[in-house]
């Protein structure tokens, strides 16, 4: 990480269920739709020996949306982050988070000085072609996923290569995510993604 580095992360849900229901006799079918919008920037605004120091999380978007019986019209919640700004840095030794006010606990979780990426490195260096795993809560830091949306994740990561981008040196990785989690409406569901990523190694 360095100084000035501004972070962009963009998130977008869609998902739609039809039910048929069958009560007194009548079958009766209905539709359900939910979208989630989550747009923010996290602003390096300080850092010291590779360490988070102060970061500005800038959370423009952050809302969902609901379409049900019987209005069958969009009706929008905007979530607790939704158009902040919070400056995180530590004072004194206890962390700060400027902007914050009103905001209960389980909101303010991975509003920190926490760098998540480095929840996916490996604990020692690894030659290409070999694998290394991440379980539980790192899986969940790392993806910034909330609390409960998750449960028993695991990423095995793999270095593929090393080569030049752009001119640029990097490393190239595979990951396999398997989760189990919650979503909107207590509904349950399992996922199974193929990651790529690019590790710019420049930046250390």
């Amino acid at each position: 990480v360095k100084k000035g580095d501004k972070l962009k992360q963009s998130g977008k849900m869609e998902f739609q269920m039809k039910l048929t229901v069958d009560a007194g006799g009548q079958t009766q079918e209905m539709e359900i739709e939910h979208r989630a919008t989550r747009n923010r920037t996290l602003e390096y605004a300080d850092v010291a020996d590779n360490q988070l120091k102060k970061v500005v999380f800038d959370s423009t978007e952050d809302y969902e949306e609901d379409k049900r019986p019987p209005a069958m019209e969009w009706q929008r919640t905007d979530k607790a982050m939704h158009g902040r700004k919070v400056t995180v840095f530590e004072k004194d030794g206890q962390l700060v988070r400027e902007g914050a006010e009103g905001l209960k606990e389980s909101d303010l979780k991975g509003l920190d000085l926490k760098n998540p990426h480095e929840r996916a490195y490996p604990s020692k260096p690894v030659a290409i072609g070999e694998e290394w795993e991440i379980k539980g809560e790192a899986v969940r830091e790392f993806l910034g996923s909330e609390e409960g949306e998750l449960k028993d994740a695991k990423i095995k990561f793999k270095l593929k290569e090393v080569k030049e981008v752009d001119k640029k040196r990097c490393a190239i990785l595979t990951g396999k995510l398997e989760a189990k989690g919650t979503a909107e409406g207590d509904m349950t569901f399992t996922a199974n993604l193929d990651l790529d990523l690019v590790i710019w190694l420049d930046r250390g």
